[in-house]
């Protein structure tokens, strides 16, 4: 019965309470537990009372509200004593199946009971289910009775169960089930998700927290990265924090390698189109985004496994495409920025990549854009890495496309606080002071004004605030926020409810106008026109008169538009306050005519201001020939004055009927009207065309101007009349000629759009030639007035307190610095003008060639009427290159610095304003249009040159113009294709087009058929076919700096490798009579052709083997014109350069180990013998490029070289001996150098010494490694002191020997004559080996003396020697690797082993496999013969080494001697050398390996 249950329960210390529906535990669950195990126990009935007790208790659950009573959690009574403060304790259930006697029963009844809650299951998601109560009552159960069954039962109720139970259980199966139990689930749970994929999330939760063997692991890891690509999103999440935290060192590449390639990240988000229906999704789904627990798993991964996060970081890194690269690689890296560990790491990665356009600004703004609801909690990672490029795009240009990709992108999808830290970070920027950070943040504002003036909007009030940074913007920026702020006024859709903002604006620009220094009037001007350009705008003027209640407004009634209006106010308010600056009409003039070709206006207002701003240029600059007449009369008669007018350069023939009045613009008018009327007058015809191209289409209305006369003076009889002339005349004469050749280069820039036009292009022609006559003439003059300073450079108002009174003054020159103060600026105005005594320093205050006039060229042709010549293609050629200097050359900055602002002062406008209003992405793309016209000049002066006498830099009388066309056309090639940002994908279409340009110049078929290699290939052969008619040396150099940069943006550089070296040898092999002009870049052709020779250490031999020493005989090669004695030093300093890149070539190479031996060995003989000519030389500047290499050299020889002798030592010992024997000869000379340094005490050479003495002391540790790693006696190496050499090699004595000294050293060694035996004697140091000493008196000697030859080492010190010292060297430690050191010395060409070649190294190879397998076949004799590691003289006399392993040691030296045809040194073939040799008394004997360390004196 139930109530047995029951009443049993109630004894036992637990009843149940009716009015709280809950069992109460009146006792301590554990005494319940004891009472009711002996209350069962102790009946009669035992054992079979137990299944009556549970019978009567699952009578009793039957009832479900009973059940869940028993299921829920219990209450503990009040008197009972609890140590926590909480009332509840586990349920009823849960206590009893504490109890081992009553545990399986209940469990059997609870899992038989959990189907009948199917339903309740599907519907309720909290814990209290039924079903999840249940199964919470088997979770952590201190002791299971029959965990076998359990398992068992378990997996049988999987097997029969619903899903959504299956889930249920699958998931509560780690904390059910014992550790031993785990085996047989995990091999369940495999099979299973196989057959049930819908179940992995569970299954791989469960996994995850279950202990699984590597096998197991393994299987499981391939089924889920199959499933990977065809899993549900909302399983992604599960299954890569399975992945990642499951995975071991030995497959993490693997599983990354999946991950990368099968987790497609494209397709799991969409762009957010609206970004207020992306805030509403983020709040309220912001916790179950499957692509933020994506990135939630894989974070957890990074963290979880150091070497998780090191895979990713590799895997990424090695990835060399721009293709490879993809969405993942983008996130992970923002995981990793978010991590501070990695932090620095991930920003290096990013630098690297966007540096090599791996990864571009199109994959950052994808990954933002369609992955924002994942990026949600890494919008701060995202804001600080974004500034953080942005700071360092000051030194490298490249980061700011994707700096900017992540500024703007964030901005548009991420949360409105997060749009204000962005707005903020870019105010910060702007007022950072660095150009390249401000121009990125305003450009970024700008397209964000552009592209969501309603989001921007909301955050004018911080915006604003750049207002108080005005005074550091330049120009160009200054235009850039204005136009920011007249977009967000007057464009935001609460404009006509708002306009706070366009009023602030308004007020500031009042301000700044009527500001008497014309430094703010700039900053007014542009911001006015800035406005007009919105208020203008032909879209805005339509939908504000559709509003307005007058929606038919017509032209005359332009007062009634309420946005025309406003315009119009505001340009009569510009006029009003610039009316009497000349200059700051004339940037009026240039910015309307400017907004009237970039903007579509309404035409309304063009024609206001064609009508009150263009119409009154005829009335002002233009009079008819008849005036002309009377003028010319009146000045016949005229005695005050020698200069008489002239009509001068007419192209209009018989039909001219007017002129322009340059004369009277300067005579008969006060100096205040002068400066008003002339210098304007280009600015105000710019706008006059301006407006006839935007109202008639055309430039017919004023087409007349171009070929009409110029009212002068004789300009043939300048030179006559010159004497007669007063100062004020020629000045005068010097003011008409400025004006006219300004007007004349504004002919060229109006008209150069319509050159197709035969009769335009004739009289284009025209002007440029009258502009270099005008130019001649000016030189003339100028050197007669020294005080002259153009008129536009003239102060004409200085404001000295409340004064307005104009001051006269053509010795001051205007200034306009952003950066100075008020006071500052009125110390500069009184400054003295720089002085232009020649046209030269005149011209860049000239009116400005625009781009456009690029048309003008033509290959000169004797036909025409007009024979265009190279004199006029290079004035415009020379004025673009300059452009492209300012523009695309970036500064040299240094490190840590920030580049200088532009300067584009209001004294510079007039010449720089063009240039300025083109960003380099514009010029760069004009310039593409116009390269065909460019190419062309090319073609033409190419053929002309064939047929002068021109040859190697000896110009030939007349061609100067042409050898300067060639020279600036190919500075104008290589500034577009090594302008920094080309290399940027971002601008992948412009290098595109340069390619694309070149190659058509030889095969009309350039289309999208061919490849982007073959079109490299045909530019490349274009330019190539150029080489050789290049007159000067300076130019074929640049010619062949372009060729490698063109070679190094190709796709595959190796096909154009042998072309560059063709055109590099060509260059080097000629005589170059202007070889002066470029000395400097000898060298780097020199290494060049080198480094692209098929086999550069073949090259490299040839050189130091033949050619230098042959030059040194004969001082004169004809093959090697170039090399002579003022350029011998760039010849070693490009071969000892290579010599050191070799090492980068043998460590990449996969060669024999033979092979890497016997170059390794070749070039260590470079150096050495590089090193011998320099010491026999005795040239400074040849020390100093030795002593910088060398370091390199040794650097380089420890970090390649040695591991690799360390890891082949044991079967090439004797190869890698030798190699060590030539280094030693190397660096003996190089000690000997270093202390003939110090002996002439040459500070610069000496700073040089000590970096160099620390890496030769390094070697010796190396070298002992390798020793100590191969198992060699420790015999075979000790140190030793050096002799001091003079730079002869003649032995000196450093310090005259005192007393003794009881820290002198010396070197033992047995086995060598008496007299060559020092007894090292110092603190009772133990001896080096194991010999015996002589009875001879022993030889003392002081820090100055000097062991003999025979056991004298190289010298390697160390840092805190003393260098000012040349007695320091007497100190030094050795390892001796030469057995007669002044015989090497005095005559290393005696003793150095010769190179090999390449036809004898083969026949090497064959002789050296054939004596390895004899070796095999001989008896190890390492046991009976203790090595050393080199024999002294004396092994000669060793009878008890026999006639076989003399042979052996042999043969190293004589195969060399063999390859080379050289004999075998008889001295050297008797003194053999081995790592095992044995003298005739059987002592063992050990010889040092000869790089040296210094000991301090101390």
């Amino acid at each position: 019965m139930t109530n047995s249950f029951l009443d049993i329960v109630a004894s036992s210390g637990c009843e149940y309470n009716h009015h709280a529906n809950s069992f109460l535990f009146t006792v301590e669950p554990s005494v319940f537990r004891r009472q009711l195990t002996l209350t069962l126990r102790s009946d009669p009935n035992y054992p079979d009372n137990i299944s009556i007790f549970l019978q009567d208790m699952q009578e009793y659950t039957n009832d479900i509200q009973s059940l869940r009573q028993c299921l829920l959690s219990a209450a503990l009574s009040d008197t009972v004593p609890r140590t926590n403060r909480s009332s509840s304790v586990d349920s009823l259930t849960k206590t009893l199946l504490a109890i081992d006697i009553l545990q399986p029963i209940i469990i059997t009844n609870l899992l038989e009971r959990l189907p009948e809650f199917y339903d309740e299951l599907e519907r309720d998601q909290s814990s209290s289910c039924t079903a999840r109560l249940i199964l919470h009552q088997l979770r952590w159960l201190d002791y299971v009775v029959q965990p076998q069954e359990l398992t068992n039962t378990l997996i049988e109720l999987i097997q029969i169960t619903p899903n959504v139970i299956q889930h249920e259980i699958i998931t509560t199966l780690p904390d059910m089930l014992n550790d031993a139990e785990h085996k047989p689930i995990v091999v369940f749970l495999k099979e299973w998700m196989q057959q049930h994929p819908d179940l992995a999330v569970p299954i791989l939760d469960a996994l995850s927290n279950l202990t699984l063997h590597s096998e197991y692991l393994e299987d499981v890891r391939e089924t889920v990265l199959e499933r990977l690509q065809s899993a549900e999103i909302d399983d992604l999440a599960v299954m890569v924090k399975f992945l990642l935290q499951t995975v071991t060192p030995h497959t993490i590449d693997m599983t990354i390698l999946e991950l990368r390639q099968k987790l497609d990240l494209r397709a799991l988000e969409k762009v957010q189109l609206s970004q207020q229906e992306t805030s509403q999704l983020r709040s309220r789904h912001k916790r179950e985004s499957p692509e933020a627990l994506i990135l939630d798993s894989m974070k957890l991964g990074l963290q979880f496994h150091k070497f998780v996060c090191d895979a990713w970081v590799k895997s990424i890194m090695a990835l060399e495409t721009q293709r490879a690269h993809k969405v993942i690689d983008i996130l992970v890296l923002f995981i990793l920025y978010s991590m501070t560990s990695t932090k620095k790491k991930a920003e290096k990665i990013f630098q690297k990549k966007i540096q090599s356009s791996l990864i571009t600004a199109n994959l950052i703004k994808e990954t933002i854009l369609h992955h924002a609801d994942g990026l949600s909690g890494y919008w701060n990672t995202i804001l600080v890495l974004a500034e953080n490029l942005l700071r360092f795009s000051h030194q490298q240009n490249f980061l700011a496309s994707c700096s900017k990709a992540l500024y703007t992108n964030a901005f548009r999808v991420c949360d409105a606080y997060h749009r204000q830290e962005i707005i903020g970070a870019l105010v910060t920027h702007i007022g950072s002071g660095s150009t390249s950070e401000m121009d990125v943040a305003l450009e970024v504002l700008y397209d964000l004004a552009k592209t969501d003036v309603t989001a921007v909007a909301v955050y004018n009030v911080f915006i604003k605030g750049i207002l108080d940074y005005l005074d550091n913007l330049t120009i160009s920026q200054t235009r850039t926020l204005f136009d920011i702020f007249s977009i967000l006024a007057l464009k935001d859709d609460h404009y006509a409810n708002d306009s706070s903002l366009w009023s602030d604006i308004q007020i500031v620009l009042r301000k700044q106008l009527s500001n008497p220094r014309v430094k703010y009037k700039v900053i007014g001007i542009i911001g006015s026109v800035s406005a007009v350009k919105i208020l203008g705008d032909l879209d805005l003027c339509n939908d504000a008169a559709e509003s307005s209640t007058q929606s038919n407004i017509s032209t005359e009634s332009i007062s009634r538009h309420p946005l025309l209006q406003q315009a119009v106010n505001l340009l009569e308010m510009v006029i009003r306050s610039c009316a009497i600056y000349p200059t700051c009409m004339c940037m009026v003039y240039d910015e309307i005519a400017l907004m009237l070709e970039t903007t579509k206006l309404d035409q309304r207002l063009c024609a206001w201001i064609a009508e009150n701003m263009a119409a009154a240029f005829p009335d002002d600059y233009v009079i008819e020939e008849e005036v002309y007449n009377i003028m010319e009369s009146n000045a016949a008669r005229d005695i005050s004055t020698s200069m008489k007018p002239k009509m001068v350069m007419d192209h209009n023939g018989e039909t001219s009927v007017i002129c322009m009045a340059f004369y009277s613009l300067l005579h008969c008018i006060n100096e205040k009207q002068r400066k008003k009327q002339l210098v304007p007058l280009c600015a105000m015809f710019n706008l006059l065309q301006s407006c006839e191209k935007v109202n008639e289409g055309s430039l017919e209305g004023v087409d007349a101007l171009l070929g009409c006369g110029l009212i002068l003076f004789d300009l043939d009889q300048v030179e006559t009349l010159l004497p007669e002339w007063q100062t004020d005349e020629v000045e005068n004469a010097c003011h008409l000629l400025f004006a006219a050749i300004d007007w004349c280069r504004e002919m060229l820039n109006c008209f150069s759009s319509v050159a197709e036009d035969e009769e335009i292009h004739m009289k284009l022609i025209c002007r440029l030639k009258d502009i270099l006559q005008l130019e001649l003439v000016m030189e003339k003059l100028l050197p007669k007035v020294s005080s002259f300073t153009p008129l536009h450079l003239q102060s004409i108002k200085s404001i000295h307190g409340e004064s307005n009174s104009i001051h006269k003054s053509q010795s001051q020159a205007l200034t306009f610095h952003s950066h100075k103060d008020d006071s500052d600026s009125e110390k500069q105005q009184n400054k003295p003008a720089s002085k232009f005594d020649t046209m030269e320093s005149l011209r860049p205050h000239l009116r400005p060639l625009k781009i456009q006039s690029l048309a003008v060229l033509k290959a000169p042709n004797q036909d025409d009427q007009i024979e265009f010549n190279y004199g006029f293609c290079n004035y415009i050629l020379q004025d673009i290159n300059g452009k492209l200097d300012t523009k695309l050359i970036p500064p040299v900055i240094g490190v840590g610095k920030k580049k200088s602002q532009t300067k584009d002062d209001m004294n510079d406008y007039t010449s720089q304003n063009p240039l300025f209003q083109l960003t380099n992405r514009q010029l760069v793309q004009e310039m593409i249009r116009y390269l065909p016209k460019i190419l062309q000049m090319l073609e033409a002066v190419n053929e002309d040159m064939q047929s002068d006498d021109t040859q190697h830099g000896r110009i030939a009388e007349g061609a100067k113009d042409k050898a300067l066309c060639i020279s600036l056309i190919v500075d104008i090639l290589y500034k577009l294709f090594t302008w920094p940002d080309i290399e940027n994908s971002e601008n992948q279409d412009l290098l595109l087009g340069l390619i694309n340009t070149l190659a058509e110049q030889i095969t009309s078929d350039v289309s999208q058929r061919r490849s982007i290699s073959d079109r490299f290939k045909g530019a490349f052969r274009y330019l190539t076919g150029f080489q050789g008619n290049i007159p000067q040396f300076q130019t074929a150099v640049t010619m062949f700096k372009l060729l490698e940069h063109i070679m190094i943006l190709s796709c595959d550089s190796d096909i154009l490798q042998n072309d560059a070296y063709r055109v590099a040898s060509n260059i080097l092999s000629q005589d170059w009579f202007d070889w002066r002009e470029a000395k400097k870049d000898i060298p780097f052709l020199v290494e060049k052709a080198i480094e692209l020779h098929e086999d550069p250490l073949r090259l490299l031999i040839h050189y130091v083997n033949e050619v230098l020493p042959t030059f040194e005989r004969e001082e004169q090669l004809e093959s090697y014109p170039l090399l002579k004695s003022e350029t011998e030093v760039s010849f070693y300093q490009a071969i000892i350069h290579q010599t050191i890149k070799s090492f980068d070539l043998l460590e990449k190479t996969d060669q024999d180990v033979n092979i890497v031996l016997v170059q390794t060995s070749q070039v260590v003989n470079l150096f050495e013998r590089i090193t011998n000519y320099v010491k026999l030389k005795e040239q400074r500047e040849l020390f100093g490029v030795l002593l910088k290499t060398s370091r390199a050299f040794i650097e380089q020889f420890t970090k390649h070289s040695m591991p690799f002798f360390t890891r082949v030592f044991k079967d090439h010992k004797d190869e890698i001996v030798g190699i060590f024997k030539q280094f030693q000869i190397a660096t003996r000379l190089l000690q000997i150098i270093c202390s003939h340094v110090k002996v002439i005490k040459d500070t610069k050479l000496a700073t040089y010494v000590p970096p160099l003495k620390k890496a030769l002391e390094f070697v010796i540790f190396q070298v002992k490694m390798l020793l100590t790693e191969n198992n060699a006696p420790s015999d075979v190496f000790f140190l030793g002191a050096l002799k001091h050499r003079d730079i002869t090699g003649a032995q000196v004595s450093s310090q005259v020997p005192k007393e003794i000294s009881s820290d002198s050293e010396a070197e033992s060694s047995v086995g060598e004559p008496q007299s060559s035996k020092i007894i090292k004697n110092k603190k009772k140091s133990k001896p080096k080996s194991a010999t015996t000493i002589t009875t001879n008196p022993p030889t003392y000697r002081t820090p100055s003396q000097v062991p003999p030859s025979d056991t004298e080492d190289d010298d390697i010190p160390n840092d805190n020697n003393n260098d000012d010292q040349t007695g320091t060297d007497g100190d030094d430690e050795g390892m001796n690797l030469s057995d007669n050191d002044d015989e090497q010395l005095i005559e290393p060409s005696n003793k150095r082993a010769q190179p090999m070649d390449y036809a004898a190294f083969t026949r090497f190879l064959d002789q050296t496999n054939s004596e390895q397998s004899r070796k095999k076949d001989q008896p190890s004799q390492q046991h009976s013969n203790p090595m050393t590691i080199f024999s002294s003289d004396d092994d000669t006399n060793n009878s008890g080494t026999d006639e076989s392993s003399q042979q052996q040691q042999h043969r190293l030296y004589n195969s060399v001697s063999r390859m080379n045809n050289h004999p075998t040194d008889s001295s050297r073939s008797e003194k053999p050398f081995d790592l095992h040799s044995t003298s005739s008394s059987g002592r063992k004997r050990g010889y040092g390996l000869g790089m040296t360390r210094k000991r301090s004196k101390y």
